[in-house]
């Protein structure tokens, strides 16, 4: 094999479309999953060791080109026969007529989403799939999912939602390009639904600085944005969404998107209606079977009994599911139970009044305080933060999560989690209005444990980047636990939004974090938290002066300079880490000398305080200064020591940074190759762990270099990834560079018309 460096990045560009298609899968999945199709048992190896140069043989280099191609790595026909070129394909052209037979080419769409998981076996509802399908296939924007409570319209909701996005066989054509969930489900109490709606919308479709808009102009602009998509949008629970607003604004879905409603009634007239029932019996059979082995009954599914338990439910699957588990506990026969749910069979409702007042009398104090905590929690919680918002120790716990589970009050997740139906969550939640003094010592405990669990992620050392993965799965329940103290005004407001800065920040979640910071710096002033609101306000400015609101920035950095400096707090200047705050500042804006100042006293103190990491932070702050200069001969020498001091420490997120630098140094000096692996690298490490700043900032150096390469169709595609990247999380600096370049770049390729005919 011979090694080609245009190989190696023409591969690691489709590689890089391929994850932007496929909602930011992570590198290592999608190496995987071509060097599995290509029939290697290794899996991504053998495409980790293409992306470094070495070229396949010519079948395997035409298999990976069509592989790439079907996933979307190609967006034109040129760019394949370039790929196969740098490949040492012998006839590119030939092979791409072959393989297209002269037809012009369908890509694949990018597909977004935020659907829950689905957990077990769906079974059945065939009919009711297909007539779902039937609809979205028709002219009608909305379709309602209606049944009783517990019949599965959510579960119907998620099934059709995933079906829509990875099965083929299912596919409406064209497909919708994004899936959007919003649901009532954990918040029945809420009715107002609109502006959470059109937020959700907006951060699916990857513009969450709509968020921040007035009403009135979003609503406006999240139409725009659904009609430069195709997006599915699901309402689950929507009959407690008591809000005109949301069903102006749902009848109002502009062409080509759909909505699907759920709902217990038909609240809406004008909809494609699909009815749901009970399972019919030969389901409804499979499913007490599958339930029956779950919680390990000892069962013969040809008993007349379950037909009677399948007959009286009306086949409901959750009110079979709290059966079942009613059984488990052996105090009443199946005979018996059966009797009892007849006679409550007049509806419903109260067949599911019947299970859980049965249920409830026989849960221990521990089982019911397990549930009234699990009402805190706005989705999956795990066992640490149940049993610690609850009261309880190991043993105590476990014991109590055994009996809620076997009764079906609560579900197990993934990964040791559990949820609750909203059937319990609604008939818990009027239980724990009876215990206010309980409940104010559980909330405490609720927000204790998130103040120390949010505690284990606020960096100490350069690496971080990592522990953020176990923040990713609770987003929602910080969220839900934010709302809720800023509602009450609790004391520890200001610490939460220092705590959950750093995750928020780095997954690009800005609007959030400024949101979150301006409102605790206001609850800190009233508290006279002096250092915690100093820290605050100097990552508020952190973010502003991304955002190029330098002003603002520059008036909160000077003022809480004086301020510490006033106070003679010499530790306040390391704990804010100020200096680099101001030296970044002013480098943004140009002032060379000032950054260089204030880096120079960021690093003074960093050694006053034998700081490594803070130290290490300061010289990369100089080396920048150093690239602004065009000193890249000193800049490349300062990275590459920071690299090796970044990676002796194990700091990932510091690696990324310093190689994205040593490569803009190498561009300077025009050694691009070299350059060039060390992007792919930056972006590789901020796919690995999540951090679209440092995703945007290499594309964009990508970008230059392709330009500079003459590829300007490449630098093109490049420079608009990062330019939507930044676009997303508000990051007003890069986008407008961004933006300078590609019109630079658009002048570069536009036809020459100066000659003219004469």
């Amino acid at each position: 094999m011979t090694i080609s460096l245009q190989f190696k990045d023409a591969l690691s560009r489709a590689i890089h479309r391929i994850k932007i298609r496929e909602n930011n899968k992570q590198i290592e999945i999608i190496h995987d999953e071509i060097g599995y199709a290509l029939g290697r048992k290794s899996g991504g190896s053998i495409i980790a060791y293409w992306r470094k140069g070495n070229i396949p043989n010519l079948t395997e280099l035409e298999a990976l080109a069509q592989i790439l191609l079907e996933r979307g790595g190609f967006n034109t026909r040129k760019e394949l026969e370039q790929f196969l070129a740098y490949g040492e394909h012998p006839a590119p052209q030939r092979f791409c007529e072959k393989w297209w037979g002269g037809d012009p080419v369908t890509f694949a769409t990018p597909k977004c989403h935020n659907l829950p998981p689905r957990y077990g076996d769906f079974l059945g509802r065939d009919e009711d799939i297909a007539r779902v399908f039937e609809g979205l296939a028709s002219r009608w924007p909305l379709l309602s999912i209606e049944g009783l409570s517990g019949v599965g319209k959510s579960t119907l909701a998620i099934e059709i939602g995933y079906r829509c996005l990875l099965e083929t066989n299912t596919m409406l054509t064209p497909p919708f390009t994004a899936v959007i969930w919003i649901s009532a489900q954990h918040r029945p109490e809420q009715s107002l639904w609109l502006q959470e709606t059109l937020d959700t919308v907006a951060r699916v479709l990857e513009q969450p600085l709509l968020t921040q808009l007035p009403p009135e102009q979003k609503w406006l602009e999240v139409e725009k944005l659904l009609r430069a998509h195709r997006p599915l949008i699901i309402v689950d629970n929507f009959e407690t969404m008591n809000d005109q607003d949301l069903e102006r604004w749902i009848e109002s879905i502009p062409e080509p998107g759909k909505v699907i409603l759920t709902s217990r009634q038909g609240k809406e007239r004008r909809a494609w209606d699909v009815h749901l029932r009970g399972l019919p019996e030969p389901d409804a059979l499979r499913f007490i079977e599958k339930q029956l082995r779950r919680i390990g009954l000892p069962h013969n599914i040809e008993d007349a009994g379950w037909r009677s338990l399948a007959h009286v439910t009306d086949g409901n699957p959750k009110a079979i599911e709290m059966a079942l588990g009613y059984l488990k506990h052996g105090v009443l026969s199946l005979d018996a139970l059966v009797n009892a749910l007849h006679t409550a069979s007049q509806s419903v409702g109260r067949i599911f009044d019947e299970l859980f007042q049965r249920a409830w009398e026989t849960l221990t104090d521990d089982a019911r305080a397990v549930l009234w905590a699990m009402s805190f929690f706005a989705d999956t919680v795990c066992q640490e933060a149940l049993g610690s918002t609850a009261g309880l120790g190991a043993y105590h716990l476990h014991t109590a999560l055994r009996q809620l589970t076997e009764l079906a009050l609560l579900e197990g997740a993934a990964n040791l989690r559990y949820s609750m139906h909203p059937l319990t969550r609604a008939f818990v939640t009027l239980q724990l209005q009876a215990e206010p003094v309980w409940e104010s010592a559980a909330r405490e405990r609720w927000i204790g444990w998130y103040t120390d669990f949010l505690l284990r992620y606020i960096p100490r050392t350069g690496e971080y980047w990592s522990m953020l993965q176990s923040l990713d799965i609770e987003i929602t329940n910080l969220e839900n636990l934010i709302n809720w103290t800023f509602e009450k005004e609790h004391a520890l407001v200001p610490l939460l939004a220092q705590r959950v800065w750093y995750f928020l920040y780095i997954r690009g979640e800005w609007a959030a974090c400024e949101r979150y910071v301006r409102r605790a710096i206001q609850q800190a002033v009233h508290q006279q938290q002096t250092a915690l609101r100093l820290w605050l306000e100097v990552h508020l400015a952190r973010l502003l002066v991304q955002q190029r609101n330098f002003a603002e920035a520059e008036e909160r950095l000077l003022r809480a300079e004086a301020e510490i400096n006033a106070l003679n707090q010499v530790e306040y200047l390391v704990q804010t880490n100020i200096f680099n705050r101001l030296a970044q500042l002013y480098l943004l804006q140009g002032d060379l000398d000032k950054a260089e100042h204030y880096g120079e006293q960021a690093l003074a103190l960093s050694e006053q305080f034998n700081d490594t990491y803070h130290r290490l932070r300061s010289h990369y702050r100089l080396g920048q200064v150093q690239l602004h200069r065009g000193l890249w001969a000193e800049a490349e020498h300062k990275y590459r020591e920071l690299l090796a001091e970044a990676q002796r420490g194990h700091w990932e997120r510091q690696e990324g940074y310093c190689k994205l630098h040593l490569a803009i140094a190498l561009i300077g000096l025009a050694r691009l190759d070299e350059a060039a692996t060390l992007l792919t690298e930056a972006v590789d490490l901020a796919g690995k762990w999540k951090e679209p700043l440092l995703e945007g900032k290499a594309q964009l150096e990508q970008a230059i270099l392709e330009s500079q390469r003459g590829n300007l169709e490449a630098a093109g595609e490049l420079a608009r990834n990062a330019l939507t990247l930044f676009q997303r999380f508000g990051d007003r600096y890069d986008e407008i560079k961004t933006a300078d370049l590609l019109a630079h770049l658009e002048t570069a390729c536009a036809p020459d018309h100066s000659s003219g005919n004469s």
